[in-house]
């Protein structure tokens, strides 16, 4: 219910705004309809999502990296939550951008419908078919190992037989 709330009411840009006070909606687990105040969502929502940032923006510093001259490009299902952008802006202090895929380079998914949530998937896929020439999946999957008891350097078991798949490996 949380994520419901979550993708079809939080706004960022709407925080503090008049807009919907309140949504109604059905709770499966108690069997009724509950009413939560959007104030309350969105003043608990946006520290946890800046906090999120800080998180990035202490990571960059670590690096020596506190400004990105790219800017920072925001994928993933939380990429569409209405006003995250302005809010990752306000906090890293760098350009933000909503990645988006070249519509031609994903006709092998039939229903991708420019949905950030599994751009991860995809550009994997995409980079594992227009490259193929760079690595011999084949190859790679016959000599893996899916026992668990093998322990040497070469890598067993399940980490192994994904370390084999890995075209640098």
């Amino acid at each position: 219910m949380a994520e419901e709330i979550k993708k079809q009411h939080l706004d960022f840009n709407a925080i503090g705004e008049d807009g919907i006070s309140e949504i109604e909606m059905y709770n499966p687990d108690l069997q009724i309809n509950e009413t939560f105040r959007m104030n309350e969502i969105q003043e608990y929502a946006r520290p946890r999502v800046e906090e999120i940032f800080l998180f990035v923006s202490k990571e960059l510093r670590k690096y020596g990296k506190s400004s990105l001259p790219g800017g920072a490009v925001l994928i993933g299902g939380a990429a569409n939550l209405e006003g995250i952008e302005q809010v990752a802006k306000e906090v890293l202090k760098n350009p933000i951008f909503k990645y988006a895929f070249d519509r031609n380079l994903v006709e092998f998914v039939p229903d991708y419908n420019d949905d950030p949530t599994f751009i991860n998937c995809i550009s994997l896929a995409a980079y594992a078919l227009f490259h193929h020439d760079e690595f011999n999946l084949n190859q790679k999957v016959s000599k893996a190992s899916f026992s668990s008891n093998n322990n040497s350097e070469e890598g067993g078991g399940v980490g192994g037989f994904f370390k084999k798949l890995l075209p640098w490996s």
